[in-house]
């Protein structure tokens, strides 16, 4: 229903539109006044108001439903399933993770370390600590840049080989 009416105000706003369209074009609706217009555009606003009323009246009418189509929309309804929460159908057993022992585990390496290292820190300790940190690493010889290889190559290639003009097709 809320589809016909809007269809009707859609056609409604349009019809006006049109005829407003109409009278600038002619230039005759305004000149001659109001009573001239209504004379000339068939009955003007009001009677395309009650025209649009009448096809909304009609169109209200043909979409209303008959009692025996109601009731066939009602009795396309599913019924909710009603169950009973008390019902004690069997369930799979649920299994039963145990990670103690690898908890055990982990807090015995953990009392380790700390024992190990929970003691007081003597001076000669500081001093193979320091000494550890301060001798140089060995650094590796990097690798070359193959990037920086290709382009050297490249360049040498050009200086060295034939001049451009020269080479065969293939060759370029």
């Amino acid at each position: 229903m809320g589809e016909f009416l809007f269809l009707a105000i859609l056609f409604v706003v349009g019809g006006l539109l049109q005829n407003a369209g109409k009278r600038r074009r002619q230039g005759t609706a305004a000149s001659r006044g109001p009573a001239a217009a209504e004379s000339a555009g068939g009955g003007g606003v009001l009677a395309e108001f009650q025209k649009a009323l009448e096809e909304m009246k009609r169109a209200n009418e043909a979409a209303t439903f008959d009692e025996e189509d109601e009731v066939e929309a009602v009795s396309r309804e599913v019924l909710p399933e009603v169950r009973s929460l008390e019902d004690l159908s069997p369930r799979a057993e649920r299994v039963v993770v145990d990670r103690d022992d690898a908890i055990e585990a982990i807090g015995a390496k953990r009392l380790e370390w700390a024992e190990a290292r929970g003691r007081a820190q003597s001076r000669d300790d500081h001093r193979a600590f320091d000494a550890r940190i301060r001798t140089p690493a060995v650094v590796a010889p990097a690798a070359p840049d193959r990037m920086v290889e290709l382009r050297r190559m490249i360049v040498w290639q050009e200086i060295l080989g034939k001049p451009v003009s020269l080479r065969d097709r293939e060759e370029r």
